[in-house]
């Protein structure tokens, strides 16, 4: 398994490589923005540090990519009875709202159906990202994200499209620098119970020439390997225990912890890329094209006075031959 302590290198060396910025997509949830450790820090009042809590969590816990799972059993989380009931209740509600929709009022208790979930601090991922972004390392950044509202009540559809909690979060952030796209897909349940599309199919439609992908989902970046079947290819998990199950050489599973970036942050980045990309041209630029045309005339000078050298030298060499002869015919 290939660790690696900073997403910012990888990048930098990949595009160093390929001698061009990269694509790059990330997902949002538990990879730029903590979510699950965030749930049971909230439902379970801890005291911890949130910080603290988010390097516990993924440590010691064994979760499915897609929704909230259990723990493995280690003494730091098997002593803390508010964290084990947290859990508990979240599944019955999740359970709750499965079979009956309208149970959706009670949503909120899970933190997951607040808008304070977006107030969480950002992952160093994303603050690794921010700054390939400032140094121009990436060319084009996708954001991407599902959601499912089958089975959700209308007016409950209405309230989360006018309250589109992340869409916002998003563009406040990333969605401040032209280059970045938000994908937020809807997926539905096929008859196999699997949720479709699968993110490998919509990265083909969307970004098929992408040259990092970043998740935290085993399933996701399984399929899309397989999918695209590139040796130009990187993938990037957040290196919680969960994801160390999948190995390979495109592989890498990045050190992650909660980071400082604030909304402000993203601010001042994105008006330091705006006046770099609207900087006039700097002189040494442009020389550039002077003194490629000074090269030119040195070349052409220099045919000349190669040409006229030659023409010279065979003028002599003639005359040579020429008085050769004429010596030859007097004798």
């Amino acid at each position: 398994m290939s660790k690696i302590n900073s997403l910012y290198a990888l990048i930098k060396s990949e595009s160093e490589k390929k001698n061009r910025p990269l694509k790059v997509i990330a997902d949002w949830d538990d990879c730029l923005q903590p979510l699950k450790p965030a749930i049971f820090h909230k439902m379970s009042q801890s005291k911890v540090p949130f910080s603290s809590f988010f390097e516990i969590f993924w440590e010691n816990c064994n979760i499915n990519p897609s929704s909230a799972g259990g723990f493995r059993e280690k003494d730091n989380l098997e002593h803390d009875e508010k964290l084990r009931s947290a859990i508990k209740e979240y599944h019955e509600i999740r359970e709750r709202m499965k079979k009956d929709p309208n149970y959706f009022g009670d949503f909120a208790k899970t933190f997951y159906g607040t808008e304070g979930r977006f107030s969480v601090p950002l992952t160093s991922i994303a603050k690794e990202l921010l700054q390939c972004l400032k140094e121009g390392l990436v060319s084009e950044l996708v954001v991407i994200s599902s959601f499912k509202w089958e089975d959700t009540p209308e007016d409950r559809k209405i309230d989360l499209a006018d309250n589109d909690g992340k869409r916002n979060k998003v563009e406040r952030t990333f969605g401040r620098f032209p280059i970045t796209k938000f994908e937020l897909t809807e997926v539905k349940e096929n008859k196999e119970g699997k949720l479709t599309p699968y993110r490998w199919d919509r990265i083909k439609e969307i970004c098929p020439d992408f040259d990092i992908f970043v998740d935290d989902s085993t399933a996701a970046i399984s399929g899309t390997r397989k999918k695209f079947h590139s040796e130009d290819k990187t993938y990037v998990f957040p290196d919680y225990a969960p994801t160390r199950k999948l190995k390979a050489p495109d592989i890498y599973h990045v050190k992650t912890t909660v980071s400082d970036l604030t909304d402000e942050d993203f601010v001042k980045a994105a008006e330091e890329y705006k006046a770099q990309k609207e900087q006039p041209t700097t002189p040494r630029q442009a020389q550039q094209p002077d003194q490629e045309r000074e090269r030119e005339s040195l070349w052409k000078q220099s045919y000349l006075y190669l040409a006229f050298a030659s023409g010279v030298g065979v003028s002599l060499l003639g005359l040579g031959i020429y008085w050769l002869v004429k010596k030859k015919t007097k004798k």
